[in-house]
Protein backbone atom coordinates (compact mmCIF):
# COMPACT_ATOMS: atom_id res chain seq x y z
CA UNK A 1 0.00 0.00 0.00
CA UNK A 2 3.14 2.59 -0.36
CA UNK A 3 1.04 4.37 -3.48
CA UNK A 4 -1.90 5.05 -1.23
CA UNK A 5 0.20 6.45 1.85
CA UNK A 6 1.88 8.68 -0.86
CA UNK A 7 -1.15 9.76 -2.09
CA UNK A 8 -2.74 10.37 1.68
CA UNK A 9 0.70 12.20 2.35
CA UNK A 10 0.38 14.78 -0.40
CA UNK A 11 -0.83 17.72 -1.48
CA UNK A 12 -3.13 18.91 -4.17
CA UNK A 13 -0.94 22.40 -5.36
CA UNK A 14 -1.39 25.57 -3.67
CA UNK A 15 -4.11 27.92 -3.39
CA UNK A 16 -3.75 31.90 -4.42
CA UNK A 17 -2.36 32.78 -0.64
CA UNK A 18 0.39 30.14 -1.19
CA UNK A 19 -1.44 27.32 1.39
CA UNK A 20 -1.11 23.96 0.56
CA UNK A 21 -4.44 22.19 -0.35
CA UNK A 22 -4.91 18.89 0.99
CA UNK A 23 -5.53 16.07 -1.54
CA UNK A 24 -4.72 13.00 0.34
CA UNK A 25 -4.52 14.94 3.70
CA UNK A 26 -8.20 15.46 3.80
CA UNK A 27 -8.45 11.01 3.67
CA UNK A 28 -5.45 10.74 5.67
CA UNK A 29 -8.06 10.29 9.16
CA UNK A 30 -10.53 7.73 6.82
CA UNK A 31 -7.78 5.04 6.74
CA UNK A 32 -5.78 3.24 9.39
CA UNK A 33 -2.85 1.45 8.92
CA UNK A 34 -1.10 -1.36 11.04
CA UNK A 35 2.25 -0.22 12.88
CA UNK A 36 4.58 -1.53 10.21
CA UNK A 37 2.36 0.58 7.48
CA UNK A 38 1.66 -2.92 5.40
CA UNK A 39 -1.67 -3.40 6.09
CA UNK A 40 -4.94 -1.47 5.92
CA UNK A 41 -7.10 -1.85 9.33
CA UNK A 42 -9.86 0.44 9.04
CA UNK A 43 -11.05 2.29 6.47
CA UNK A 44 -14.41 4.60 5.92
CA UNK A 45 -15.83 5.98 3.06
CA UNK A 46 -18.38 8.39 2.74
CA UNK A 47 -21.18 8.29 0.27
CA UNK A 48 -24.43 10.17 -0.44
CA UNK A 49 -27.75 8.53 -1.38
CA UNK A 50 -29.57 10.61 -4.53
CA UNK A 51 -33.06 10.57 -5.79
CA UNK A 52 -34.65 8.57 -2.92
CA UNK A 53 -37.97 9.45 -1.55
CA UNK A 54 -39.59 7.27 -0.30
CA UNK A 55 -39.34 4.59 2.92
CA UNK A 56 -38.90 1.81 0.48
CA UNK A 57 -36.42 3.59 -1.78
CA UNK A 58 -34.13 4.01 1.58
CA UNK A 59 -34.77 0.30 2.78
CA UNK A 60 -33.67 -1.03 -0.17
CA UNK A 61 -30.60 1.19 -0.60
CA UNK A 62 -30.04 0.48 2.50
CA UNK A 63 -29.48 -3.39 1.54
CA UNK A 64 -28.25 -3.06 -1.45
CA UNK A 65 -25.14 -0.97 0.02
CA UNK A 66 -25.50 -4.29 2.99
CA UNK A 67 -25.61 -6.90 0.01
CA UNK A 68 -22.76 -5.27 -2.16
CA UNK A 69 -20.64 -5.41 0.98
CA UNK A 70 -21.15 -8.69 2.14
CA UNK A 71 -20.76 -10.09 -1.75
CA UNK A 72 -17.44 -8.41 -1.61
CA UNK A 73 -16.05 -10.82 1.40
CA UNK A 74 -13.82 -8.59 3.54
CA UNK A 75 -14.46 -9.95 6.86
CA UNK A 76 -15.25 -7.88 9.84
CA UNK A 77 -16.56 -5.09 7.96
CA UNK A 78 -19.98 -3.40 8.25
CA UNK A 79 -21.84 -0.35 6.78
CA UNK A 80 -23.19 1.98 9.59
CA UNK A 81 -25.17 5.14 9.00
CA UNK A 82 -26.86 7.01 11.06
CA UNK A 83 -29.96 7.51 9.14
CA UNK A 84 -30.25 3.06 9.24
CA UNK A 85 -30.60 3.06 12.55
CA UNK A 86 -33.99 4.80 12.03
CA UNK A 87 -34.44 2.34 8.29
CA UNK A 88 -34.01 -0.50 10.70
CA UNK A 89 -37.64 -1.01 12.08
CA UNK A 90 -39.05 -0.85 8.39
CA UNK A 91 -36.80 -4.01 7.76
CA UNK A 92 -38.36 -5.36 11.24
CA UNK A 93 -41.60 -3.44 12.21
CA UNK A 94 -44.36 -5.97 10.33
CA UNK A 95 -42.61 -9.72 11.90
CA UNK A 96 -42.33 -7.80 15.77
CA UNK A 97 -45.71 -6.25 15.89
CA UNK A 98 -47.36 -9.97 14.63
CA UNK A 99 -45.07 -11.60 17.41
CA UNK A 100 -45.73 -8.86 19.77
CA UNK A 101 -49.60 -8.99 19.11
CA UNK A 102 -49.33 -13.68 19.63
CA UNK A 103 -47.35 -13.49 22.41
CA UNK A 104 -49.66 -10.71 23.90
CA UNK A 105 -52.43 -12.90 22.51
CA UNK A 106 -51.20 -15.83 24.19
CA UNK A 107 -50.67 -13.95 27.17
CA UNK A 108 -54.03 -12.88 27.72
CA UNK A 109 -55.63 -16.27 26.98
CA UNK A 110 -53.18 -18.04 29.70
CA UNK A 111 -53.77 -15.09 32.64
CA UNK A 112 -57.24 -15.40 32.10
CA UNK A 113 -58.14 -18.88 31.74
CA UNK A 114 -55.55 -19.17 35.26
CA UNK A 115 -57.23 -16.36 37.09
CA UNK A 116 -60.59 -17.25 36.07
CA UNK A 117 -60.24 -20.89 37.37
CA UNK A 118 -58.53 -19.15 40.85
CA UNK A 119 -61.22 -16.91 41.37
CA UNK A 120 -63.72 -19.54 41.93
CA UNK A 121 -63.86 -21.48 44.99
CA UNK A 122 -65.03 -24.71 43.12
CA UNK A 123 -63.55 -26.09 40.28
CA UNK A 124 -65.33 -28.68 38.22
CA UNK A 125 -65.52 -29.05 34.28
CA UNK A 126 -68.31 -26.77 33.64
CA UNK A 127 -66.41 -23.88 35.03
CA UNK A 128 -62.80 -25.01 33.24
CA UNK A 129 -65.27 -25.43 29.94
CA UNK A 130 -66.76 -22.14 30.43
CA UNK A 131 -63.00 -20.42 30.36
CA UNK A 132 -61.56 -21.97 27.67
CA UNK A 133 -65.28 -20.72 25.66
CA UNK A 134 -64.65 -17.04 27.03
CA UNK A 135 -60.57 -17.17 26.71
CA UNK A 136 -61.57 -18.55 22.90
CA UNK A 137 -64.31 -15.45 22.27
CA UNK A 138 -61.68 -12.88 23.95
CA UNK A 139 -59.06 -14.05 21.36
CA UNK A 140 -61.06 -13.90 18.45
CA UNK A 141 -62.91 -9.93 19.67
CA UNK A 142 -59.19 -8.80 20.08
CA UNK A 143 -58.23 -10.04 16.78
CA UNK A 144 -61.38 -8.46 15.25
CA UNK A 145 -60.45 -5.69 16.06
CA UNK A 146 -57.00 -5.47 15.37
CA UNK A 147 -57.96 -6.53 11.82
CA UNK A 148 -60.53 -3.59 11.77
CA UNK A 149 -57.72 -1.31 12.96
CA UNK A 150 -55.51 -2.89 10.36
CA UNK A 151 -58.46 -2.15 7.15
CA UNK A 152 -58.74 1.34 8.30
CA UNK A 153 -55.12 2.11 8.16
CA UNK A 154 -55.37 0.50 4.87
CA UNK A 155 -58.00 2.69 3.70
CA UNK A 156 -56.20 5.70 5.09
CA UNK A 157 -53.05 4.76 3.25
CA UNK A 158 -51.19 4.45 7.18
CA UNK A 159 -48.36 2.80 6.53
CA UNK A 160 -47.08 0.01 9.18
CA UNK A 161 -44.25 2.09 11.64
CA UNK A 162 -42.86 2.61 15.04
CA UNK A 163 -46.32 5.01 15.85
CA UNK A 164 -49.24 2.93 14.17
CA UNK A 165 -47.66 -0.40 16.35
CA UNK A 166 -48.10 1.19 19.39
CA UNK A 167 -51.38 2.29 18.80
CA UNK A 168 -52.40 -1.40 17.76
CA UNK A 169 -50.92 -2.84 20.94
CA UNK A 170 -52.88 -0.06 22.96
CA UNK A 171 -56.32 -0.54 20.91
CA UNK A 172 -55.95 -4.40 21.73
CA UNK A 173 -54.90 -4.25 25.31
CA UNK A 174 -58.05 -1.59 25.75
CA UNK A 175 -59.99 -4.42 24.17
CA UNK A 176 -58.92 -7.13 26.78
CA UNK A 177 -59.78 -4.24 29.59
CA UNK A 178 -63.47 -4.37 28.23
CA UNK A 179 -63.63 -7.83 27.47
CA UNK A 180 -62.71 -8.77 30.37
CA UNK A 181 -65.41 -7.05 32.93
CA UNK A 182 -68.25 -8.00 30.58
CA UNK A 183 -66.62 -11.78 30.31
CA UNK A 184 -66.34 -11.97 33.80
CA UNK A 185 -69.81 -10.55 34.34
CA UNK A 186 -71.15 -13.04 32.15
CA UNK A 187 -68.92 -15.71 34.00
CA UNK A 188 -70.53 -14.50 37.60
CA UNK A 189 -74.14 -14.05 36.23
CA UNK A 190 -74.54 -17.38 34.83
CA UNK A 191 -73.51 -18.97 38.15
Amino acid sequence: YTWLQEYMASGCGRDSFGNELPCGLAKAIDVKFDREGEYVTSARIQSRYRGLQTTKEFVDAMQDVRAAIEEIGLEDTFVYSTYYIFFEQYLLIERETITSILVSAACIFVITFTFGILSESKVDKRLVFRMLILCTIFIFMIGMVLATLGGIMAAWGIKLNAFSSVNMSMAGGLCVDFLLHIGFAFIVASR
